[in-house]
């Protein structure tokens, strides 16, 4: 993902509650100094935005393996290790109205 791509893309979904490129562009200044990529700070601030905006958050076991820098087998194996662990400690998840929940069995 590029800069451009990367405000582009947030500007589509957001520009309409006020949010300016001028913050994005601080925002991606910020992540860039602590170290993160383009598709890091894509996805962490469309996390804050939608949850700012009461809106949902989706994003795919590609998505984040990009941001996080490994393979989609890397991130697929760790979806799977979080599931087990869930499962191990008596927690299911549902998919309630496309909200994610998690509880015990």
């Amino acid at each position: 993902m590029t800069r451009k791509l990367l405000v582009q893309n947030i500007m589509v979904n957001y520009k309409k509650y006020g949010v300016t490129e001028k913050m994005i562009n601080d925002l991606i200044d910020s992540g860039i100094a602590a170290g993160q990529n383009y598709d890091g700070i894509y996805l962490g601030i469309k996390l804050a935005l939608s949850k700012l905006y009461d809106e949902e958050f989706y994003c795919t076991s590609s998505e984040m393996a990009k941001a996080f820098g490994i393979s989609e087998d890397e991130m697929d194996q760790l979806i799977e290790e979080s599931r087990e662990e869930l499962i191990a400690a008596g927690k299911t998840q549902m998919n309630i109205f496309g909200r994610h929940l998690v509880q015990d069995l």
